[in-house]
């Protein structure tokens, strides 16, 4: 094994608020997406157990208070009226997550929860200025603490980056940030997949010296099974080129993901079965973004 050859899984843990201002979730739930999650996630954290791989959990506050707690006071009335227009319309499974965030702290593995803000609104959003950040950190902390955490790594909602100063002041280390490579087309990133390996994770020291952790690759397949042969292909890639040269392969998704798609669950199974095999065969290193 290269002395740092190393693979690393992180979650957007956010069930609908991830398009708590768009429409997508809409069609998610029509097809019984979120409900279908806690059918799906205990399989997935049972999987991980056996196979003791941890994952870092970037989970969004809202998702885990109960609704009567929820407060969005502090958001510019745009996101304020978005969001509880969103929420009124929607089904209670589609954004009450404490439930499933409970899933993840029973597992028998440790996991590591990390930040995805309060609300999900992206940080570079009209008027998401520093008074608000510092009250979603706020907000985020309040709903953390009966469970007596206080993470310090945070994922961006959409990898949409800014405001690393108050996220300093906070108190946060390390943020997960966009991989370095990105197609603005998705069609040149999907012909690119079949030939280039995803890139390795690098970490680069940002303002008011706060990490900036650039992941390798979504782990999604768009609930489109056609694109799972591509997405592992790239994986197996990435993995031939970490443990040939070191670094870390640093795979994202969203928990959802595997509940809309039945082929990247199965996918997703093969890849942690894989991960454990070259793990204790000494050729790989499981870590945590933390």
């Amino acid at each position: 094994m290269r002395p740092n050859a190393e693979f690393v899984i992180s979650f957007d843990f956010e069930l609908a608020w991830g398009n708590v201002h768009m429409t997508k979730w809409r069609e998610r739930q029509a097809k019984g997406v979120y409900k279908n999650l806690r059918i799906v996630l205990p399989t997935m954290l049972q999987e991980m157990d056996d196979l003791q791989i941890p994952a870092t959990w970037a989970t969004v506050g809202a998702m885990v208070e109960t609704p009567d707690k929820r407060d969005f006071s502090h958001l510019p009335q745009r996101w304020r009226d978005v969001v509880t227009a969103t929420l009124k319309d929607a089904e209670p499974e589609s954004f009450n997550g404490r439930d499933v965030f409970e899933m993840v702290r029973a597992a028998r593995q440790q996991h590591v929860i990390g930040c995805h803000s309060y609300s999900h609104i992206p940080f570079t959003y009209e008027a998401m200025n520093a008074a608000v950040i510092d009250a979603e950190i706020d907000r985020f902390q309040a709903a953390m603490k009966p469970y007596g955490l206080s993470p310090d790594v945070l994922v961006f909602p959409e990898n949409r980056e800014n405001h690393l100063d108050v996220l300093a002041r906070r108190g946060f280390k390390k943020v997960r940030v966009a991989a370095d490579g990105n197609y603005k087309s998705r069609w040149l990133y999907l012909a690119s997949s079949l030939v280039s390996p995803p890139p390795l994770a690098n970490e680069t020291l940002g303002e008011a010296g706060v990490i900036r952790h650039a992941g390798s690759m979504l782990f999604a397949d768009a609930a489109q099974a056609w694109r799972v042969p591509v997405i592992m292909r790239r994986f197996h890639m990435g993995l031939k080129r970490v443990m040939r040269e070191g670094g870390v392969l640093h795979l994202w998704s969203h928990p959802f993901n595997f509940s809309e798609s039945p082929a990247l669950r199965q996918a997703f199974s093969d890849l942690l079965r894989e991960v454990a095999r070259h793990r204790d065969a000494g050729r790989l290193k499981v870590s945590l973004f933390q």
